[in-house]
Protein backbone atom coordinates (compact mmCIF):
# COMPACT_ATOMS: atom_id res chain seq x y z
CA UNK A 1 0.00 0.00 0.00
CA UNK A 2 1.12 3.35 -0.21
CA UNK A 3 2.19 3.80 3.68
CA UNK A 4 4.73 0.56 2.71
CA UNK A 5 6.35 2.86 -0.44
CA UNK A 6 6.27 5.90 1.37
CA UNK A 7 10.05 7.69 0.92
CA UNK A 8 10.92 7.76 5.15
CA UNK A 9 11.82 11.51 5.74
CA UNK A 10 12.74 11.20 9.36
CA UNK A 11 16.35 10.03 9.46
CA UNK A 12 15.68 8.98 13.76
CA UNK A 13 13.03 6.93 12.74
CA UNK A 14 10.12 8.44 14.10
CA UNK A 15 6.84 7.91 11.79
CA UNK A 16 9.28 6.02 9.64
CA UNK A 17 7.28 4.18 6.78
CA UNK A 18 8.07 -0.07 6.91
CA UNK A 19 10.03 0.38 3.49
CA UNK A 20 12.16 3.48 5.54
CA UNK A 21 12.72 1.08 8.54
CA UNK A 22 13.84 -2.11 6.20
CA UNK A 23 16.33 0.27 4.72
CA UNK A 24 17.58 1.55 7.27
CA UNK A 25 18.09 -1.64 8.59
CA UNK A 26 19.90 -3.16 5.58
CA UNK A 27 21.92 -0.08 5.05
CA UNK A 28 22.91 0.80 8.65
CA UNK A 29 22.51 -1.10 11.40
CA UNK A 30 25.38 -2.71 12.45
CA UNK A 31 24.20 -6.28 14.04
CA UNK A 32 24.08 -8.82 10.97
CA UNK A 33 21.21 -10.77 11.70
CA UNK A 34 18.97 -7.67 11.88
CA UNK A 35 20.47 -6.60 8.39
CA UNK A 36 19.73 -10.38 6.76
CA UNK A 37 16.11 -10.67 8.45
CA UNK A 38 15.20 -6.98 6.93
CA UNK A 39 17.26 -8.39 3.28
CA UNK A 40 14.65 -11.30 3.93
CA UNK A 41 11.46 -8.67 4.15
CA UNK A 42 12.77 -6.86 0.63
CA UNK A 43 12.34 -10.48 -0.68
CA UNK A 44 9.27 -11.07 0.71
CA UNK A 45 7.63 -7.92 -0.23
CA UNK A 46 9.14 -7.63 -4.16
CA UNK A 47 7.58 -11.57 -4.17
CA UNK A 48 4.01 -10.18 -3.45
CA UNK A 49 4.29 -7.45 -5.60
CA UNK A 50 5.49 -9.63 -8.47
CA UNK A 51 3.07 -11.85 -7.34
CA UNK A 52 -0.14 -9.29 -7.55
CA UNK A 53 1.21 -7.73 -10.78
CA UNK A 54 1.16 -10.77 -12.69
CA UNK A 55 -2.63 -11.84 -10.93
CA UNK A 56 -3.24 -7.93 -12.05
CA UNK A 57 -2.41 -8.47 -15.83
CA UNK A 58 0.31 -6.41 -15.69
CA UNK A 59 3.99 -7.14 -16.95
CA UNK A 60 6.29 -5.60 -14.34
CA UNK A 61 4.80 -4.03 -10.73
CA UNK A 62 4.67 -0.24 -10.71
CA UNK A 63 6.64 -0.50 -7.64
CA UNK A 64 9.63 -1.95 -9.33
CA UNK A 65 9.73 0.65 -12.57
CA UNK A 66 12.32 3.37 -12.55
CA UNK A 67 11.81 5.84 -9.64
CA UNK A 68 9.82 4.18 -7.40
CA UNK A 69 10.66 3.97 -3.55
CA UNK A 70 10.90 0.00 -3.71
CA UNK A 71 13.20 0.41 -6.68
CA UNK A 72 15.26 2.63 -5.47
CA UNK A 73 15.44 0.86 -1.84
CA UNK A 74 15.86 -2.19 -3.51
CA UNK A 75 18.96 -1.27 -5.85
CA UNK A 76 20.34 0.79 -2.18
CA UNK A 77 20.16 -2.60 -0.55
CA UNK A 78 21.76 -4.54 -3.07
CA UNK A 79 24.79 -2.65 -3.22
CA UNK A 80 24.93 -2.75 0.21
CA UNK A 81 24.66 -6.11 1.09
CA UNK A 82 26.45 -8.07 -1.94
CA UNK A 83 29.94 -6.11 -0.73
CA UNK A 84 28.91 -7.03 2.99
CA UNK A 85 31.67 -8.33 5.15
CA UNK A 86 28.97 -11.42 6.52
CA UNK A 87 28.74 -14.50 4.43
CA UNK A 88 25.08 -14.31 5.49
CA UNK A 89 24.28 -11.25 4.74
CA UNK A 90 25.89 -11.12 0.99
CA UNK A 91 23.82 -14.91 1.07
CA UNK A 92 20.80 -13.08 2.10
CA UNK A 93 21.70 -9.99 -0.52
CA UNK A 94 21.92 -12.81 -3.36
CA UNK A 95 18.65 -14.13 -2.88
CA UNK A 96 16.65 -10.85 -2.93
CA UNK A 97 19.45 -10.32 -6.27
CA UNK A 98 18.08 -13.41 -7.94
CA UNK A 99 14.24 -12.63 -6.76
CA UNK A 100 14.44 -8.76 -8.56
CA UNK A 101 16.61 -9.60 -11.38
CA UNK A 102 15.83 -13.18 -12.76
CA UNK A 103 11.64 -13.60 -11.53
CA UNK A 104 10.27 -10.16 -10.96
CA UNK A 105 12.75 -8.81 -14.03
CA UNK A 106 13.16 -12.49 -16.11
CA UNK A 107 13.64 -12.59 -19.40
CA UNK A 108 10.54 -10.76 -20.97
CA UNK A 109 11.84 -7.91 -19.11
CA UNK A 110 15.56 -7.17 -19.92
CA UNK A 111 15.82 -3.80 -21.02
CA UNK A 112 14.77 -2.94 -17.72
CA UNK A 113 16.33 -5.19 -15.61
CA UNK A 114 19.80 -4.07 -17.71
CA UNK A 115 19.60 -0.42 -15.99
CA UNK A 116 20.38 -2.19 -12.88
CA UNK A 117 23.25 -3.31 -14.22
CA UNK A 118 25.49 -0.53 -13.62
CA UNK A 119 24.75 -0.52 -10.51
CA UNK A 120 25.06 -4.36 -9.47
CA UNK A 121 26.80 -6.63 -12.43
CA UNK A 122 30.43 -5.83 -10.71
CA UNK A 123 29.25 -7.49 -7.38
CA UNK A 124 27.20 -10.20 -8.89
CA UNK A 125 30.59 -11.33 -10.93
CA UNK A 126 32.82 -11.18 -8.25
CA UNK A 127 30.74 -13.29 -5.84
CA UNK A 128 31.08 -16.20 -8.08
CA UNK A 129 34.01 -16.20 -6.76
CA UNK A 130 33.50 -15.44 -3.51
CA UNK A 131 35.12 -17.61 -1.29
CA UNK A 132 31.98 -18.85 1.07
CA UNK A 133 30.34 -21.42 -0.92
CA UNK A 134 27.25 -21.04 -0.48
CA UNK A 135 27.61 -17.20 -1.69
CA UNK A 136 29.14 -18.60 -4.37
CA UNK A 137 27.15 -21.40 -5.95
CA UNK A 138 24.34 -19.44 -5.65
CA UNK A 139 25.53 -16.51 -7.62
CA UNK A 140 26.80 -18.60 -10.07
CA UNK A 141 23.13 -20.30 -10.81
CA UNK A 142 21.88 -16.90 -10.48
CA UNK A 143 24.32 -15.71 -13.65
CA UNK A 144 22.98 -18.96 -15.64
CA UNK A 145 19.62 -17.87 -14.60
CA UNK A 146 20.36 -14.84 -15.98
CA UNK A 147 22.49 -15.02 -19.10
CA UNK A 148 20.84 -18.96 -20.49
CA UNK A 149 22.22 -18.04 -23.52
CA UNK A 150 25.38 -17.09 -22.87
CA UNK A 151 28.27 -18.71 -25.36
CA UNK A 152 31.77 -19.47 -24.21
CA UNK A 153 33.56 -16.28 -24.99
CA UNK A 154 31.22 -13.86 -26.75
CA UNK A 155 27.67 -14.66 -25.14
CA UNK A 156 25.80 -12.58 -23.98
CA UNK A 157 26.88 -12.55 -20.10
CA UNK A 158 30.45 -11.60 -21.33
CA UNK A 159 29.00 -9.39 -23.91
CA UNK A 160 27.62 -7.14 -21.21
CA UNK A 161 31.04 -8.11 -18.91
CA UNK A 162 32.10 -6.02 -21.68
CA UNK A 163 29.94 -3.19 -22.29
CA UNK A 164 30.29 -2.45 -18.10
CA UNK A 165 33.88 -2.50 -18.51
CA UNK A 166 34.88 0.54 -16.81
CA UNK A 167 32.43 0.21 -13.65
CA UNK A 168 33.59 -3.61 -13.24
CA UNK A 169 37.44 -2.79 -13.95
CA UNK A 170 37.15 -0.12 -11.09
CA UNK A 171 35.31 -2.06 -8.50
CA UNK A 172 37.28 -4.89 -9.13
CA UNK A 173 40.43 -2.72 -8.71
CA UNK A 174 38.94 -1.45 -5.28
CA UNK A 175 38.13 -4.97 -4.06
CA UNK A 176 41.61 -5.60 -4.29
CA UNK A 177 42.61 -3.01 -1.48
CA UNK A 178 39.79 -4.31 0.46
CA UNK A 179 40.57 -5.30 4.32
CA UNK A 180 39.18 -8.24 4.11
CA UNK A 181 41.93 -10.89 2.47
CA UNK A 182 38.66 -13.08 1.18
CA UNK A 183 37.45 -10.58 -0.32
CA UNK A 184 41.03 -9.38 -1.80
CA UNK A 185 40.95 -13.10 -3.12
CA UNK A 186 37.99 -13.18 -5.26
CA UNK A 187 39.11 -10.32 -6.59
CA UNK A 188 42.24 -11.85 -8.02
CA UNK A 189 40.06 -14.55 -9.25
CA UNK A 190 37.39 -12.24 -11.41
CA UNK A 191 40.20 -10.14 -12.29
CA UNK A 192 42.22 -13.46 -13.96
CA UNK A 193 38.64 -14.57 -15.60
CA UNK A 194 38.30 -11.20 -17.30
CA UNK A 195 42.08 -12.31 -19.25
CA UNK A 196 40.81 -16.10 -19.76
CA UNK A 197 37.21 -14.89 -20.98
CA UNK A 198 37.47 -11.56 -23.03
CA UNK A 199 41.59 -10.94 -23.67
CA UNK A 200 41.38 -13.85 -26.26
CA UNK A 201 38.12 -12.87 -27.80
CA UNK A 202 39.12 -10.43 -31.26
CA UNK A 203 35.54 -8.58 -30.69
CA UNK A 204 35.19 -8.15 -26.46
CA UNK A 205 39.10 -7.84 -25.92
CA UNK A 206 39.47 -3.46 -27.01
CA UNK A 207 36.67 -2.90 -24.44
CA UNK A 208 39.12 -4.54 -21.67
CA UNK A 209 42.39 -3.43 -23.09
CA UNK A 210 42.25 0.52 -21.66
CA UNK A 211 42.24 -0.63 -18.29
CA UNK A 212 45.01 -3.66 -18.42
CA UNK A 213 47.29 -1.57 -16.04
CA UNK A 214 44.95 -0.53 -13.70
CA UNK A 215 44.23 -3.95 -13.49
CA UNK A 216 47.78 -4.97 -13.57
CA UNK A 217 48.38 -2.31 -10.78
CA UNK A 218 45.58 -4.02 -8.50
CA UNK A 219 47.49 -7.68 -8.92
CA UNK A 220 50.50 -6.06 -8.50
CA UNK A 221 49.24 -4.81 -5.04
CA UNK A 222 47.68 -8.02 -4.27
CA UNK A 223 50.85 -9.73 -5.57
CA UNK A 224 52.55 -8.21 -1.98
CA UNK A 225 49.50 -9.17 0.38
CA UNK A 226 50.27 -10.59 3.54
CA UNK A 227 47.85 -13.92 2.68
CA UNK A 228 49.22 -15.96 0.95
CA UNK A 229 45.95 -16.73 -0.55
CA UNK A 230 45.89 -13.86 -2.28
CA UNK A 231 49.16 -13.97 -3.47
CA UNK A 232 48.87 -17.30 -4.88
CA UNK A 233 45.22 -15.96 -6.75
CA UNK A 234 47.54 -12.87 -7.79
CA UNK A 235 50.33 -14.83 -8.99
CA UNK A 236 48.09 -16.95 -11.27
CA UNK A 237 46.34 -13.59 -12.75
CA UNK A 238 49.46 -11.81 -13.33
CA UNK A 239 50.88 -15.05 -15.58
CA UNK A 240 47.40 -15.10 -17.19
CA UNK A 241 47.13 -11.12 -17.98
CA UNK A 242 50.66 -11.76 -19.31
CA UNK A 243 49.95 -14.32 -21.92
CA UNK A 244 46.25 -12.79 -22.86
CA UNK A 245 47.81 -9.00 -23.18
CA UNK A 246 51.87 -9.37 -23.36
CA UNK A 247 52.88 -5.80 -24.79
CA UNK A 248 50.69 -3.91 -22.16
CA UNK A 249 52.02 -6.05 -19.11
CA UNK A 250 55.63 -5.78 -20.90
CA UNK A 251 56.63 -2.18 -18.92
CA UNK A 252 55.88 -4.34 -15.29
CA UNK A 253 57.89 -7.50 -16.68
CA UNK A 254 61.04 -6.54 -14.52
CA UNK A 255 58.40 -6.59 -11.56
CA UNK A 256 56.21 -9.39 -11.97
CA UNK A 257 59.72 -11.68 -12.75
CA UNK A 258 60.98 -11.20 -9.30
CA UNK A 259 57.80 -11.54 -7.49
CA UNK A 260 57.51 -15.08 -9.93
CA UNK A 261 60.84 -15.66 -8.86
CA UNK A 262 60.22 -14.98 -5.22
CA UNK A 263 56.69 -16.92 -4.96
CA UNK A 264 58.64 -19.63 -6.55
CA UNK A 265 60.71 -20.65 -3.42
CA UNK A 266 57.55 -19.80 -1.30
CA UNK A 267 57.39 -22.03 2.14
CA UNK A 268 53.81 -22.98 0.56
CA UNK A 269 53.77 -25.32 -1.87
CA UNK A 270 51.01 -24.47 -4.35
CA UNK A 271 52.02 -21.53 -4.47
CA UNK A 272 55.56 -22.70 -5.51
CA UNK A 273 53.74 -24.75 -8.40
CA UNK A 274 50.93 -22.04 -9.56
CA UNK A 275 54.20 -19.50 -9.52
CA UNK A 276 55.42 -21.88 -12.07
CA UNK A 277 52.18 -22.42 -13.90
CA UNK A 278 52.33 -18.42 -13.90
CA UNK A 279 56.22 -18.45 -15.45
CA UNK A 280 55.09 -20.57 -18.33
CA UNK A 281 52.38 -17.85 -18.81
CA UNK A 282 55.24 -15.80 -19.39
CA UNK A 283 57.21 -17.98 -21.26
CA UNK A 284 54.60 -18.54 -24.00
CA UNK A 285 53.80 -14.50 -23.78
CA UNK A 286 57.59 -13.92 -24.13
CA UNK A 287 59.08 -16.62 -25.84
CA UNK A 288 63.17 -17.38 -25.79
CA UNK A 289 63.65 -14.33 -23.14
CA UNK A 290 61.28 -15.62 -20.28
CA UNK A 291 62.80 -19.24 -21.12
CA UNK A 292 66.43 -18.43 -20.54
CA UNK A 293 65.41 -16.75 -17.35
CA UNK A 294 63.70 -19.66 -15.97
CA UNK A 295 66.25 -22.05 -16.84
CA UNK A 296 68.67 -20.30 -14.72
CA UNK A 297 66.45 -19.94 -11.88
CA UNK A 298 65.40 -23.47 -12.15
CA UNK A 299 69.67 -24.21 -12.11
CA UNK A 300 69.94 -22.03 -9.10
CA UNK A 301 67.34 -23.69 -7.15
CA UNK A 302 67.97 -27.33 -7.70
CA UNK A 303 70.67 -27.78 -5.86
CA UNK A 304 69.38 -26.75 -2.62
CA UNK A 305 68.43 -29.56 -0.74
CA UNK A 306 71.70 -30.50 -0.38
CA UNK A 307 72.29 -27.67 2.00
CA UNK A 308 68.77 -28.46 4.35
CA UNK A 309 70.46 -29.31 8.20
CA UNK A 310 70.23 -33.15 9.08
CA UNK A 311 67.54 -33.75 10.87
CA UNK A 312 65.80 -37.00 12.51
CA UNK A 313 62.39 -38.02 12.19
CA UNK A 314 62.50 -38.04 16.26
CA UNK A 315 63.59 -34.26 16.39
CA UNK A 316 61.29 -33.11 14.06
CA UNK A 317 58.14 -34.79 15.76
CA UNK A 318 59.99 -32.85 19.04
CA UNK A 319 60.26 -29.52 17.59
CA UNK A 320 56.54 -29.60 16.41
CA UNK A 321 55.61 -30.06 20.18
CA UNK A 322 57.87 -28.00 21.91
CA UNK A 323 55.71 -25.29 23.02
CA UNK A 324 58.43 -22.72 23.40
CA UNK A 325 58.67 -22.52 19.84
CA UNK A 326 54.94 -22.22 19.14
CA UNK A 327 54.55 -19.42 21.35
CA UNK A 328 53.75 -15.65 20.88
CA UNK A 329 54.49 -15.96 16.76
CA UNK A 330 52.23 -16.86 14.01
CA UNK A 331 48.37 -17.86 13.93
CA UNK A 332 46.84 -19.63 11.49
CA UNK A 333 43.49 -19.34 9.94
CA UNK A 334 40.35 -21.15 11.38
CA UNK A 335 37.92 -20.03 9.06
CA UNK A 336 36.58 -17.02 9.96
CA UNK A 337 35.85 -14.92 7.32
CA UNK A 338 35.56 -11.55 9.56
CA UNK A 339 38.13 -8.84 8.03
CA UNK A 340 40.84 -9.54 10.58
CA UNK A 341 43.62 -9.80 8.42
CA UNK A 342 45.14 -6.87 7.46
CA UNK A 343 46.98 -5.73 4.26
CA UNK A 344 50.02 -4.26 5.59
CA UNK A 345 52.34 -7.50 7.14
CA UNK A 346 54.21 -5.12 10.19
CA UNK A 347 50.11 -5.78 12.03
CA UNK A 348 49.50 -7.63 14.23
CA UNK A 349 47.14 -10.43 12.98
CA UNK A 350 43.84 -12.28 14.36
CA UNK A 351 42.70 -15.77 14.21
CA UNK A 352 42.17 -15.66 9.85
CA UNK A 353 45.34 -14.48 9.48
CA UNK A 354 47.32 -16.87 6.38
CA UNK A 355 50.46 -15.38 6.95
CA UNK A 356 53.62 -17.62 6.64
CA UNK A 357 56.66 -15.10 7.47
CA UNK A 358 59.34 -17.86 7.88
CA UNK A 359 62.25 -17.89 5.13
CA UNK A 360 62.14 -20.77 3.26
CA UNK A 361 64.29 -23.92 3.44
CA UNK A 362 66.52 -24.92 1.08
CA UNK A 363 64.75 -28.42 0.36
CA UNK A 364 61.50 -25.94 -0.34
CA UNK A 365 63.83 -24.15 -3.05
CA UNK A 366 64.51 -27.29 -4.69
CA UNK A 367 60.92 -28.20 -4.88
CA UNK A 368 60.17 -25.08 -6.61
CA UNK A 369 62.87 -26.04 -9.37
CA UNK A 370 60.74 -29.13 -9.69
CA UNK A 371 57.70 -27.41 -10.29
CA UNK A 372 59.30 -24.75 -13.07
CA UNK A 373 61.13 -27.79 -14.57
CA UNK A 374 58.10 -29.63 -14.78
CA UNK A 375 57.06 -25.88 -17.27
CA UNK A 376 60.45 -26.38 -19.29
CA UNK A 377 59.43 -29.62 -20.35
CA UNK A 378 56.73 -28.49 -22.82
CA UNK A 379 56.19 -26.92 -25.83
CA UNK A 380 59.90 -27.45 -26.85
CA UNK A 381 60.88 -24.45 -24.98
CA UNK A 382 64.24 -26.37 -23.60
CA UNK A 383 66.32 -28.65 -25.87
CA UNK A 384 67.75 -32.31 -24.63
CA UNK A 385 71.30 -30.67 -24.84
CA UNK A 386 70.31 -28.76 -22.20
CA UNK A 387 67.40 -30.05 -20.58
CA UNK A 388 68.79 -33.72 -20.08
CA UNK A 389 71.70 -32.58 -17.72
CA UNK A 390 68.90 -30.90 -15.52
CA UNK A 391 66.86 -33.83 -14.94
CA UNK A 392 70.29 -35.98 -14.20
CA UNK A 393 71.07 -33.16 -11.35
CA UNK A 394 67.50 -33.75 -10.21
CA UNK A 395 67.86 -37.19 -10.23
CA UNK A 396 70.87 -36.90 -8.17
CA UNK A 397 69.16 -33.83 -5.69
CA UNK A 398 66.00 -35.97 -4.53
CA UNK A 399 68.46 -39.20 -2.88
CA UNK A 400 69.24 -37.21 -0.15
CA UNK A 401 68.10 -38.54 2.90
CA UNK A 402 69.75 -36.61 5.69
CA UNK A 403 65.86 -35.03 6.58
CA UNK A 404 62.45 -36.29 6.86
CA UNK A 405 61.11 -33.64 4.24
CA UNK A 406 63.31 -35.30 1.52
CA UNK A 407 59.98 -37.73 1.02
CA UNK A 408 58.14 -34.62 0.36
CA UNK A 409 60.76 -33.37 -2.19
CA UNK A 410 60.41 -36.78 -3.73
CA UNK A 411 56.56 -36.89 -3.67
CA UNK A 412 56.75 -34.08 -5.32
CA UNK A 413 59.37 -35.22 -8.29
CA UNK A 414 56.93 -38.70 -8.56
CA UNK A 415 53.51 -35.95 -9.15
CA UNK A 416 55.83 -34.09 -11.87
CA UNK A 417 57.27 -36.85 -13.63
CA UNK A 418 54.01 -37.90 -15.53
CA UNK A 419 53.40 -34.80 -16.52
CA UNK A 420 56.88 -34.03 -17.58
CA UNK A 421 56.93 -37.30 -19.69
CA UNK A 422 53.48 -36.52 -21.17
CA UNK A 423 54.97 -32.83 -22.15
CA UNK A 424 58.38 -34.13 -23.76
CA UNK A 425 56.45 -36.94 -26.38
CA UNK A 426 56.46 -40.72 -25.67
CA UNK A 427 59.47 -41.39 -27.87
CA UNK A 428 61.65 -38.46 -26.60
CA UNK A 429 60.86 -39.47 -22.73
CA UNK A 430 61.18 -43.08 -23.10
CA UNK A 431 64.59 -43.03 -25.39
CA UNK A 432 66.36 -40.26 -23.22
CA UNK A 433 64.93 -39.23 -19.73
CA UNK A 434 62.81 -42.55 -18.80
CA UNK A 435 66.24 -44.30 -17.26
CA UNK A 436 67.38 -41.51 -15.57
CA UNK A 437 64.58 -42.21 -12.65
CA UNK A 438 64.38 -45.47 -12.59
CA UNK A 439 66.98 -46.26 -9.94
CA UNK A 440 65.39 -43.75 -7.64
CA UNK A 441 61.59 -44.71 -8.39
CA UNK A 442 62.30 -47.97 -7.32
CA UNK A 443 64.60 -47.24 -3.97
CA UNK A 444 62.18 -44.54 -3.34
CA UNK A 445 59.49 -47.37 -2.79
CA UNK A 446 62.14 -49.41 -1.15
CA UNK A 447 62.86 -46.88 1.48
CA UNK A 448 59.40 -45.68 1.57
CA UNK A 449 58.05 -49.58 2.46
CA UNK A 450 61.26 -50.20 4.70
CA UNK A 451 60.40 -46.99 6.91
CA UNK A 452 58.79 -45.94 10.25
CA UNK A 453 57.77 -42.47 9.85
CA UNK A 454 54.30 -41.68 8.54
CA UNK A 455 55.87 -38.59 5.99
CA UNK A 456 56.67 -42.06 3.98
CA UNK A 457 53.05 -42.81 3.61
CA UNK A 458 52.50 -39.77 0.64
CA UNK A 459 55.93 -40.08 -0.66
CA UNK A 460 55.19 -44.10 -1.27
CA UNK A 461 51.96 -43.56 -2.80
CA UNK A 462 53.30 -41.08 -5.37
CA UNK A 463 55.90 -43.52 -5.91
CA UNK A 464 53.91 -46.35 -6.73
CA UNK A 465 51.45 -44.16 -8.78
CA UNK A 466 53.91 -42.67 -10.89
CA UNK A 467 55.82 -46.06 -11.87
CA UNK A 468 51.77 -47.12 -13.13
CA UNK A 469 51.28 -43.75 -14.73
CA UNK A 470 54.52 -44.06 -16.50
CA UNK A 471 54.15 -48.06 -16.86
CA UNK A 472 50.78 -46.76 -18.83
CA UNK A 473 52.52 -43.93 -20.66
CA UNK A 474 55.61 -46.04 -22.59
CA UNK A 475 53.52 -49.55 -22.75
CA UNK A 476 53.59 -51.61 -19.65
CA UNK A 477 56.29 -54.27 -21.62
CA UNK A 478 58.40 -51.52 -22.45
CA UNK A 479 58.94 -50.74 -18.57
CA UNK A 480 58.96 -53.90 -17.29
CA UNK A 481 61.48 -54.47 -19.89
CA UNK A 482 63.83 -51.63 -18.69
CA UNK A 483 63.57 -52.43 -15.21
CA UNK A 484 66.72 -54.50 -13.43
CA UNK A 485 66.01 -58.05 -11.61
CA UNK A 486 65.94 -56.16 -8.37
CA UNK A 487 62.94 -53.94 -9.15
CA UNK A 488 60.82 -56.45 -10.76
CA UNK A 489 59.43 -57.48 -7.43
CA UNK A 490 58.82 -53.78 -6.36
CA UNK A 491 56.95 -53.45 -9.62
CA UNK A 492 54.56 -56.40 -9.10
CA UNK A 493 53.71 -55.13 -5.79
CA UNK A 494 52.54 -51.65 -7.83
CA UNK A 495 50.16 -53.53 -10.17
CA UNK A 496 49.11 -55.46 -7.28
CA UNK A 497 48.25 -52.23 -5.42
CA UNK A 498 46.77 -50.77 -8.44
CA UNK A 499 44.13 -53.84 -8.77
CA UNK A 500 43.60 -53.46 -5.25
CA UNK A 501 44.76 -56.85 -4.03
CA UNK A 502 46.70 -57.24 -0.94
CA UNK A 503 50.16 -57.10 -2.49
CA UNK A 504 52.38 -60.77 -0.99
CA UNK A 505 55.99 -60.27 0.48
CA UNK A 506 58.06 -61.41 -3.04
CA UNK A 507 60.56 -63.65 -2.90
CA UNK A 508 59.92 -65.04 0.62
CA UNK A 509 61.24 -61.19 1.84
CA UNK A 510 60.05 -59.97 5.40
CA UNK A 511 58.52 -56.70 5.19
CA UNK A 512 61.43 -54.82 6.52
CA UNK A 513 63.54 -56.85 3.96
CA UNK A 514 65.60 -54.45 1.76
CA UNK A 515 65.47 -55.42 -2.68
CA UNK A 516 68.35 -53.18 -3.20
CA UNK A 517 71.35 -54.13 -3.94
CA UNK A 518 74.13 -54.19 -1.50
CA UNK A 519 76.54 -52.33 -3.79
CA UNK A 520 75.15 -48.95 -4.91
CA UNK A 521 75.33 -48.64 -8.72
CA UNK A 522 77.26 -46.07 -10.39
CA UNK A 523 75.08 -42.80 -9.69
CA UNK A 524 73.81 -44.26 -7.04
CA UNK A 525 72.95 -43.22 -3.33
CA UNK A 526 76.69 -43.67 -2.85
CA UNK A 527 77.48 -40.56 -4.29
CA UNK A 528 76.39 -38.86 -1.44
CA UNK A 529 77.33 -39.02 2.20
CA UNK A 530 73.77 -38.47 3.31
Amino acid sequence: GKELMEVPKDGEGKGMSILGLLDHCVCEHRNRHVRAAALQCLEQIVRDVRVFASNSGNEVSLHLLDGAPLRSCLEKALVSSLVDNWSQVRMAGSVLAREVLVRALGSSKKAKRRKMFPALLPMLCMNRFYLAQGVKIYSKETWRLMFCDEGQSTGTGMREVAAQAGKIVKYYAAMCDADNHVVREAACQAIAELAIRIGPDEVLAPYLAPHVSTLLRALLLCFQDESWPVRDEACIACGIFAKAYPDLCRPDLEQLYGLWFDHLRDPIWSVREDAASALSDAMTAYGSDAVSRCVAEAKSLLPCARDQPAQTYEEMVASHNDAALHTDTQLYSCGSLAPKLHKSANRVAGCSDCRVLRDAYPWEKTDGAIYMIRELCGDGRVGDGELLPMMEELADVCRVRHFPKANDLRATLWKALPIMAEKMGKRRFKAMYLEVFLDLLFRSLDWARMGDDACNRGAQFAAERCAQDLAAFVGPRIFQGRLEDWMVPLYEQCALAASNKEPQCPLGLGPRATMIPPVPIPGGIGRFPY
